[in-house]
């Protein structure tokens, strides 16, 4: 049983990293074609403020209190 809940726990921190990589991915590139096309906003600016207040940081935050929750 305990075998069972250690492979249960690896498996699950290791999707919620491989969903932070996709969604930080993700995120930074379409900040980088929102930049591209549109000049006067800062790129170093729209990251912060995309990863602050953002569906993404919202997304990471749950994840982490769910595994923390797990563990």
């Amino acid at each position: 049983l305990s075998s069972k809940y250690s492979i249960y726990s690896i498996y699950s921190i290791a999707l919620v990293v491989e969903t932070f990589i996709i969604l930080y991915i993700l995120a930074i590139y379409i900040l980088y074609i929102l930049t591209k096309l549109s000049l006067s906003i800062d790129f170093l600016t729209l990251l912060y403020f995309f990863f602050t207040k953002s569906l993404f940081y919202k997304v990471g935050k749950y994840y982490i209190s769910k595994l923390l929750f797990y563990l």
